[in-house]
């Protein structure tokens, strides 16, 4: 099996495969940890104004609330742990915000590697930026291209990139519908009552393999739409 083309969307792996090729990136591999409390404390996200810092954001999700987020520079991403006092920081930054916050409220906690562009030596990882590159390898005889940098929000414009990237090289190019594709359950205009919810759980239980934290995140939000609007 060969490809005509290589497309490596390997986040903060990226400059480990590439160096197998020699080719040499930057990346600033940096953990991002969020804390999940239950109940939902405000109607809308609330965010600290003032230059990106640690624990400046609380977004309600669904029935829950979602304080975070941090950003420590990890030397391998297969062998980090969150640390104690991570947690108990992002804890007392969510009761600066709510001051009713109660840390017996922590559900749970998770974390992920950003493979963040670096952009020079002394940049913190506040600093650095959110944006990504993507890199086309033709040119040194490798049908390799890989995408880095960004973070989940901004995971379906990259997708989006790459796309047209590679579609060019075939000669295709038709705008790309991405951002015009709503994903599962957001478009409350098209749905029926409790009928999304059924959907949902047949299509986790025909998937096995989803993250269960994703399955009790997106019952939990779909449950929460129906009572605003279904009251």
């Amino acid at each position: 099996l060969k490809p005509d083309y290589i497309i490596l969307t390997l986040g903060p792996y990226t400059h480990k495969i590439l160096s197998k090729i020699g080719v040499k990136i930057d990346i600033m591999p940096t953990e991002g940890l969020m804390v999940v409390f239950r109940g939902r404390y405000s109607r809308r996200v609330i965010n600290r104004m003032r230059p990106p810092s640690d624990g400046d954001i609380l977004v309600p999700y669904g029935s829950v609330s979602i304080m975070g987020t941090t950003a420590r520079v990890i030397e391998d991403p297969d062998n980090f742990e969150v640390e104690r006092d991570e947690i108990e920081f992002l804890i007392d930054a969510s009761r600066e915000i709510i001051p009713n916050i109660d840390s017996k409220d922590v559900l749970y906690y998770y974390s992920s590697v950003r493979p963040l562009i670096k952009l020079g030596e002394g940049i913190s990882p506040r600093q650095a930026t959110r944006d990504f590159t993507i890199l086309d390898l033709e040119d040194m005889g490798f049908n390799v291209n890989a995408i880095w940098g960004g973070k989940f929000t901004t995971s379906r414009l990259m997708g989006e990139k790459i796309g047209d990237h590679i579609a060019a090289k075939f000669g295709v190019h038709e705008k790309s519908h991405t951002r015009e594709t709503v994903l599962f359950g957001a478009d409350l205009s098209k749905l029926e009552r409790f009928k999304e919810i059924g959907r949902f759980i047949k299509y986790a239980i025909e998937h096995p393999y989803m993250d269960t934290i994703y399955i009790r995140q997106m019952l939990s939000i779909l449950i929460y739409l129906y009572q605003q609007y279904y009251k």
